[in-house]
């Protein structure tokens, strides 16, 4: 890491080799040899204490900051060492004795709020722990990789892959061994070992079968409704979409179709209604946690979510009659900044649509420009929650109320909340008109401009291409009536489906390789390779014609089919050369086989069509 600190970048002015205005985030599981201690709510008694093992370190890039420099470089090189700390083969570390490695003597105790902050919390220090390999507890962090999707911005046409490395998956072999010989040893070693680094894989991956489900519900429920929407629509601008739109008649607009969702929807008005008052609560309290460094699975947030949660049922907020009374509307017109955020994630969502080639959709450039345009809304609506916590009111909050003592205190005396609310009613009546004041401040001009937005870049566009995303953006009330609880309650939305596909020596069928397998460090569970350069040079070089072969088929997938197309041998053939002809001065101990592989690669560029059989 210090090397690549101080080296020149390997595209010459290039800071970056992440698309302009895009994230990256990196995310190394690991387990706490000792576990620290954490409180969980639950009926009697309020509050219990248990332990948690599990520790994720989290590194991330945006363009206005970055954790991937020379500063973080100590902290990068500790998650490698402990997320690698396999048992039986690494020994745990901790941090303490990492700053002394090998002469190399660095201070990580700055670092140390950013990444270890539920240690703070819980007032035990990082440093006396031991960290071993996360995959004990957590061999796959899908649902981390799972959470950070919707962040990530998509200017342009973009699918959604999870993509995994399973170097060898066939532990059929593995298991059968267990059984047929469950020794003390064996069976102590599958256990501890075996079973936990496999359960977590096959769990991730069915919920995201569960999540994709979701997908396609929300999509049916929008794909059965846009005729009844449209003719909703339709009352309210016209037949024909007039030409001379300005921004007062798309809030004019809005407000009829907001009138009208409500008289059409009934008694399941009010249901929604409750969804989106407990959504905006919890997800105000979300950001409290944010700013104070909760993490989201501390006591410590939990606390926040419960006190706000306290704070909106004492007002009536969450009152449950068949009919929201005027507190109710008005909360949800004064605080309610993730309704906006759906629409425009509403209106993208149409765009996504349009790349399918639809020959009345707007052109591709079109389209893109849009998407850009609304992405740079959604930073500016961010921007407005971010500011919010750093209200006065609310940072006075945080200091009297979710102050991390405090909630110690109030954990450890078990007392009621509603009491705790009660001492503080001030201190919540303050945070409520000043953040409605601000959210008024600075939200209106926002959707000024968000409608003018829309009138300038669909004012050229075919005029059925024009009316289906005015149907979408100002049938919104009706769409989020029908939509809402569903994504809600599943945490999807309609473009949320992501594709899974895995890398793995078995999905691969262009270069044959000899013997009993193509990977030697599968051997001795997965040590193999650990005591052989040979074994590694190997492995390391299958893994790169391997990927390849991947990463072409991802390429050159095709939508329609079920799934990856099968990559162009001569284009393997081309890059499987590349390949060898890059390693072949570095990797000295595998000759023979650089040779046969390279015979190989030069057939495959000669015949299209060729597979080799191992």
């Amino acid at each position: 890491f210090a090397a690549m600190d101080t080296s020149e970048p390997a595209l010459e002015n290039a800071e970056t080799l992440g698309p302009e205005g895009q994230s990256l985030d990196l995310f190394a599981t690991t387990t706490d040899y000792r576990g620290r201690q954490r409180a969980i709510p639950i009926d009697s008694p309020r509050w219990i204490r248990d332990r948690a093992y599990r520790h994720l370190l989290e590194f991330h890039h945006t363009p206005n900051s970055t954790q991937f420099s020379e500063r973080y470089s100590p902290m990068l090189a500790f998650a490698a060492r402990a997320t690698s700390s396999i048992p039986g083969g690494f020994p745990p570390v901790s941090l303490r004795a990492f700053e002394n490695t090998d002469g190399h003597k660095v201070d990580l105790e700055p670092l140390l709020p950013e990444f270890f902050p539920q240690y703070e919390l819980a007032g035990v220090d990082p440093r006396e722990t031991m960290f071993l390999d996360g995959a004990v507890l957590d061999n796959a962090p899908f649902a981390a990789s799972i959470g950070a999707i919707p962040k990530k911005i998509a200017n342009t046409q973009t699918d959604r892959r999870l993509l995994y490395i399973e170097p060898d998956p066939s532990l059929d072999t593995v298991a059968q061994e267990a059984l047929a010989a469950a020794s003390w040893l064996k069976t102590v070693w599958t256990g501890m070992a075996v079973i936990p680094r496999r359960e977590p894989i096959v769990d991730d991956i069915s919920r995201l079968a569960d999540r994709n489900e979701d997908v396609l519900r929300v999509r049916d429920v929008i794909e059965s409704s846009f005729d009844s929407v449209r003719s909703s629509v339709r009352e309210i601008i016209g037949p024909d979409v007039p030409t001379d739109v300005n921004a007062e008649h798309m809030a004019t607009w809005l407000q009829e179709a907001c009138e009208k969702s409500i008289a059409q929807s009934g008694f399941g008005h009010a249901t929604y209604s409750r969804l989106r008052i407990h959504s905006v609560v919890d997800g105000f309290a979300a950001e409290v946690s944010a700013a104070a460094r909760y993490s989201t699975d501390s006591f410590q947030a939990r606390f926040v979510t419960e006190m706000m949660r306290t704070w909106a049922s004492t007002n009536g907020l969450l009152a449950q009659d068949t009919r929201l009374d005027n507190t109710q509307m008005q909360f949800m017109s004064d605080f309610d900044l993730r309704y906006t955020t759906r629409q425009i994630r509403f209106a993208i969502s149409a765009l996504n649509w349009w790349y399918r080639g639809d020959t009345m959709a707007p052109s591709r450039a079109e389209l893109d420009t849009s998407k850009q345009v609304l992405y740079q809304r959604l930073h500016e609506l961010g921007e407005i929650t971010e500011a919010l916590v750093s209200c006065p009111s609310v940072v006075e909050a945080m200091k009297t109320v979710f102050d991390a003592g405090n909630i110690f205190m109030s954990v450890d005396n078990q007392e009621p909340l509603a009491g705790i609310l009660a001492r503080h009613t001030g201190v919540f009546e303050d945070m409520q008109r000043e953040i409605g004041s601000q959210i008024k401040q600075r939200l209106t001009p926002l959707a000024h401009q968000l409608h003018e937005d829309v009138i300038d870049m669909c004012r050229e566009w075919n005029p059925k291409a024009r009316e289906d995303f005015l149907v979408r953006y100002i049938g919104f009330p009706f769409w989020d009536v029908l939509t809402f609880p569903v994504q809600e309650l599943s945490g999807v939305n309609e473009r949320d489906a992501v594709q899974v596909a895995r890398l793995s020596p078995r999905d691969v069928s262009l270069l044959h390789h000899s013997g009993e397998n193509k990977l030697t460090g599968v051997k001795t569970h997965h040590f193999g390779a650990f005591f052989s350069r040979k074994n590694r040079e190997n492995d390391y070089l299958w893994g790169r014609l391997d990927g390849v072969e991947r990463f072409m088929a991802l390429l050159t997938d095709a939508e329609d089919k079920a799934g990856l197309t099968s990559p162009d041998p001569v284009d393997c053939g081309r890059l499987f050369e590349a390949i060898l002809e890059q390693e072949e001065d570095r990797l000295t101990t595998i000759k023979p086989l650089i040779a046969d592989l390279r015979v190989q690669s030069q057939i495959l560029q000669q015949t299209s069509g060729v597979r080799f059989k191992g």
